[in-house]
């Protein structure tokens, strides 16, 4: 890992001093190993075991580690309009075993399969569950490139499912039976952004049903979209810049 000592070539470590380093938060991508097939897991930004990332800064006389260098840009490059803001909200209210042994009532398959993770509560037949993300900031000028959105659910029974998901003014509906993971991609246009939210509902629209139950569990909702560069406020902010900008 590269790290940055303010002040060190003085050999003296002072009050004015610092040490700078970048270091990501736990997330699911050593988990990605335990499953029968990658694409089975459910959530790759959050860790199904350990919600905590720990790193170690050393030190060893004589012996300078690896150091971030100083970058000095030119003032002729392409001025950014906007860059890209990812969100992601995930759900942990409990931990779906996925498939079972013959019934709901039989042990839990113990292999790593799709719907192993944590999930939001289950969302019974007629049932629905919604979210809102804040995007008062969300550039919609003209040329504005569309926001993208991953939605990631379970089936939690092995009954048929049906489900009607709204995302700002769309909607797609779709069905499947069984403990499938489903992860719905889509597009969206920026203005649809305004005026300052997008609320994500997933609906059950099968009707209640004491025999044969509609059960599904969402696990994740992941937001990209184009954002100005209005941060009256922000201590912290992870900037994307469009592929298009580039110094000259």
């Amino acid at each position: 890992q590269y790290i940055y000592i303010e002040g060190e070539n003085d050999g003296s470590f002072d009050s004015t001093d610092f040490i700078e380093f970048y270091a990501a938060k736990s997330d699911g991508w050593l988990d990605a190993r335990l499953y029968v097939s990658a694409s089975d897991q459910s959530n790759p930004y959050y860790s199904i075991f350990n919600d905590t990332a720990t790193y170690y800064l050393t030190l060893s006389n004589g012996n300078y580690g690896q150091r971030m260098g100083i970058v000095n840009f030119s003032t002729n490059g392409t001025q950014a309009t906007y860059f890209f803001k990812e969100d992601v909200v995930s759900f942990t209210d409990y931990f779906n075993q996925g498939e079972f042994y013959g019934s709901a009532d039989g042990p839990s398959l113990p292999l790593y399969k799709a719907g192993k993770g944590w999930f939001r509560n289950t969302i019974n037949s007629g049932q629905s569950a919604s979210y809102t993300f804040n995007t008062s900031n969300a550039f919609t000028a003209a040329g504005a490139p569309d926001a993208s959105i991953e939605i990631v659910l379970t089936g939690t029974n092995s009954n048929s499912h049906n489900l009607l998901i709204t995302y700002g003014t769309s909607d797609t509906a779709d069905s499947f039976s069984g403990y499938l993971l489903k992860k719905y991609y889509m597009n969206i246009p920026a203005a649809n952004l305004s005026p300052g939210s997008i609320l994500f509902k997933i609906t059950s629209t099968s009707q209640p049903n004491t025999q044969n139950p509609d059960y599904t569990a969402l696990s994740h909702i992941y937001l990209k979209y184009p954002r100005n560069f209005n941060l009256s406020g922000i201590q912290k902010i992870l900037m994307t810049l469009p592929p298009s900008v580039a110094e000259s």
